[in-house]
This record gives C-alpha cells, structure tokens and sequence, in this order.
C-alpha cells in the first residue's frame, strides 16, 4: 500500500505494545518529525519514517488482549484505523466495559478494532492446520476482503456453480490474491470451533499449574495474565537474579527432552528490518529486556499432569 512501518516498544514487564510510547510516537509524527527519537550522543533530531499515520496495529500476545481501552482511545484521538492482531488470542472474551447492550454479550478480543485477524496455524487453540480469518464489523471492509481474497472475483466458486441463473458469468473487481481457506480446512475448523471452549479450558488448567509451581521462585517471572487470557503460551521470564543464563537455561531443558522456545526475537534486530530502517539493537530496550529473558514452556491440549509435573521439576532443578 505504499505505507511505512513504525515500530513501537513494549511496556515495561510485558509483550503488549505500549500505549504511552504509542502516544509518543504519534506526536513526533505529527509535529513533522522523525518517528524515533534522537539516540544517545548523536545531537541529531531522531531517524525513521516521517508523516501521519493511519493505523495501529495491536499484537494480542500470547493470549493475553493489550491494554485496548488505552489504545482505542488513543486512535480515537488521533484518527486512527485499529487492526488487531489475535492470532494468539481465540477465544478471549472480555466482557466488562466492552460488553454489549445486551447482559449476555460479550466482546471478544480481535472485535474491538475496524478489523481483527485469527490465524488457524497448527499450534493455535482453534486449528485447520494452516490458514486464519479477519472479522470486521463494517460492511464495506467485509464485501472487500471477500473480494479480494479471491482473485478480486465477485463470486465465489461455490456461488458459480450453483447458482441456477447465469452461473458462468463473473466479473473481476479488482487484481486479487489467492487468500481464501481450502473447503478441507474450513471443515476442519467448523469441528474445531465446537470445541473452542473445551481446548481453552484444558490450557488454562495446565497454565494453572505452571502458576501455582512458580509462584514462590524469586528468580522466576510469571506471565502476565488477566481477562480474556488464552493462554496460547506460556513466557516465562528469568529474574535479573538468576544465576544460570536464558540459553543454558534451554540446553538444560532439553537434555530433559523438553522441547521449549522463545517467542520472539525482536524484529528489529532481524536483519532485513535493521538494515531497511536502520535500527539498532538498543533501540527498543524494552522488547529487548523482555527477549532475553523469555523462555516459552510447553502447553498444550491434552498434555497430562504427569508431563506438566515433569516440565514443573526440571526447571525448578535448573535455575539458582
């Protein structure tokens, strides 16, 4: 589209955008000035895009929705569009001060933005092995993305050959792509959706378990958790304090035959991003903090107690 990315940090002691950092940025931009500020000695006015923006786009990590009441807000103020980016986050239902007029409704996480958008990946909580969906409550944008995720036709296949009128007749709107999820895999998923809440209860009572073992190691950090959480991972964090390195840490875990990893490292110490947009390590002290720390337990559905209870000892066992 033409657009720039702008990256934006962590808050501290989290994986979910900052709002006040966003705030910042968003004036640097409009004040005519460069996304980022001047680094430390260079006596420069900051580097990176420069212009409006037009959208934020919120990652809902690990489960956990961000902190959407201050970033609403916030794109309110600054008339932003709001994508929500819930991969991690099906289903996370957070009531509260978003729920509907009706007493039984709910808002869920990835409903709250001008569009949200699930991926279906294997490891997610609902899977179809591969692919995802983007729901929007505005009609236009929905007739678009139907249009666009298949070759820019304005009927489907399915509609083409049943229809009984003139089935043979399309039009091409607009020069699309091929984004639409396979027949096989959306059956898939009508079966995974079924048991949505069943595969999301069987996280949570796993994450529990990792709570309550943890809960009293000083050199362990806990994930942050509250409303809407689904528990898709589980980062735990080692304290400043521990004595044993984030990567022996691993090698421990897996001479144990526990397979874990770190969910993510930074994009902007990848290199396409640090050499597009000149970014340097230091730039995102927060995200970076919190990289070097993590460390991503296994959980999933149907694992057992006695394999959490496993996983619960060994890295009792491997941290001082």
């Amino acid at each position: 589209l033409g657009a720039e990315p702008v990256f934006v940090d962590v808050a501290p002691g989290t994986f979910h955008l900052n709002p006040l950092a966003l705030e910042e940025t968003l004036g640097r931009l409009e004040r005519g000035l460069p996304a980022y500020a001047p680094r430390p000695r260079t006596g420069a006015e900051g580097f990176g895009p420069r212009g409006r923006a037009s959208a934020v786009m919120p990652v809902h990590y690990g489960g956990l929705p961000c902190d959407m009441a201050g970033i609403l807000a916030i794109a309110r103020r600054h008339g932003l569009r709001v994508i929500e980016d819930a991969a991690h986050s099906f289903p996370s239902p957070l009531g509260g001060a978003f729920s509907g007029p009706g007493k039984d409704e709910k808002a869920f996480a990835g409903t709250l933005g001008d569009a949200g958008v699930f991926s279906f990946y294997a490891t997610k909580t609902l899977t179809t092995g591969e692919g995802g969906m983007v729901v929007t409550g505005r009609e236009e944008l929905a007739r678009r993305v139907s249009v666009m995720r298949s070759h820019g036709i304005d009927r489907t296949a399915w509609n083409r050959y049943t229809d009984t009128g003139s089935s043979w007749y399309y039009e091409v709107l607009a020069p699309g792509y091929k984004y639409n999820l396979p027949d096989l895999l959306a059956a898939l998923g009508r079966v995974q959706l079924s048991r949505a809440w069943e595969l999301l209860r069987m996280r949570q009572e796993i994450a529990a378990l990792y709570d309550a073992a943890f809960a009293e190691e000083k050199n362990l950090i806990l994930p942050s958790t509250g409303p809407g959480d689904a528990r898709h991972l589980y980062p735990l964090r080692l304290g400043p304090d521990c004595g044993v390195p984030r990567d022996r840490f691993i090698r421990r875990l897996r001479e144990k035959g526990i397979v874990v990893s770190v969910h993510f490292i930074p994009l902007h110490l990848m290199p396409y991003y640090k050499q597009a947009w000149d970014l340097q390590e230091t730039d995102f002290p927060e995200s970076l903090r919190s990289f070097r720390q993590e460390v991503s337990l296994p959980l999933w559905p149907g694992m057992t107690e006695a394999q959490v209870r496993y996983v619960i000892g060994i890295v009792k066992s491997s941290v001082l």
